[in-house]
């Protein structure tokens, strides 16, 4: 359902507006990439906005504190974009600042 992803949109550009970020979101309904964030230093962040599914069970998953989480898929286009993806947990917005998706670290970048 868009909407659920709409809402995780919207909750990332609050969470990059209480990191230093100015926001700007893509109008098309799909594509690469969801956000483009730019620091105080003027860098640009294109931004791919995903909600995590976290597991239970033992199945595939990364380790975010104490939060079991899916692997987001991400395409060779976002790949060649250099786009990072922005995770909503439970327990937050979390940077996968690894593309392979090997490692999650709650900070921002």
């Amino acid at each position: 359902m868009r909407r659920s992803g709409d809402a995780t949109e919207l909750r990332a550009v609050i969470w990059l507006w209480e990191q230093g970020y100015e926001v700007f979101n893509n109008v098309a309904a799909d594509g690469p990439i969801d956000l483009v964030a730019i620091d105080a230093n003027g860098v640009a962040i294109k931004v791919d906005v995903k909600k995590a599914l976290e597991h239970t069970k033992k199945t595939p998953r990364w380790q975010a504190g104490k939060i079991s989480i899916g692997r987001p898929q991400i395409t060779e286009r976002q790949k060649s974009l250099d786009v990072k993806i922005l995770l909503e947990t439970s327990e937050g917005f979390f940077w996968a600042d690894d593309i392979t998706g090997k490692s999650i670290w709650p900070k921002a970048m």
